[in-house]
């Protein structure tokens, strides 16, 4: 059942950082029941507060008790024509009532009005729920990454905004398949099995360190 909310920036809302941070917490409580474990699963609300602030985050609240239910940070490269999205939470009492994607909505318009193409996203890969909700939204896989410090393995994702040759119409399923065949493959010859870095890798990074000082 849709809650009936309203959604603007934080700034706007006037939803200041201790909200955010309850939020944060609520919602990724899911992940951590899962056994899914992260370095950002375990912000202070210092460290989000200053993850935060370099973003623009777009809020949902209820709009006849002002109770915060949903929130999204996004952070745009206008060079790229892209919008980031990263902490997209959702409080556990809005569970399935439609906030994430009246978010994602909003987001989405906002970005065609201001010429942003595309948006993009990740998630892990055993988060079934988030996954599934990205394929529903529109977004297509089009990468996969695996952390070398805790095997922390994500898909990445792209939701195509205004109209291209490559990456809407008939030719979209294989641009995104390609590309995702890419990243899974480079990441298959880099990290082993674990997500440690493979020798090659290990000697690009030296290269690297030699070279762009």
């Amino acid at each position: 059942m849709e809650r009936d909310i309203l959604i603007g920036t934080r700034e706007r809302m006037g939803i200041g950082g201790d909200a955010l941070f309850e939020l944060y917490r609520a919602s990724f409580d899911l992940w951590r029941k899962n056994g899914l474990e992260t370095g950002w699963l375990h912000h202070t609300q210092e460290s989000l507060k200053l993850q935060l602030s370099q973003k623009t985050v777009f809020v949902a609240v209820d709009k006849h008790s002002g109770e915060l239910l949903g929130m999204h940070a996004l952070m745009p490269n206008r060079k790229a024509k892209a919008l980031y999205g990263s902490f997209l939470a959702v409080s556990p009492t809005a569970q399935h009532c439609g906030v994430a994607t009246r978010l994602l909505q909003h987001e989405a318009d906002l970005g065609r009005q201001k010429g942003f193409t595309h948006m993009l996203g990740s998630t892990a890969t055993s988060a079934v729920w988030s996954l599934k909700w990205h394929l529903k939204n529109g977004y297509r896989i089009i990468g996969y990454s695996r952390s070398e410090n805790n095997n922390y393995a994500s898909y990445h994702f792209r939701l195509q905004l205004a109209p291209s040759i490559i990456w809407s119409g008939p030719l979209a399923p294989i641009t995104a398949r390609l590309s995702y065949l890419f990243y899974r493959g480079a990441n298959a010859v880099l990290k082993d099995a674990d997500g440690r870095p493979t020798r090659l890798l290990k000697h690009i990074k030296k290269w690297r360190a030699r070279n762009c000082k």
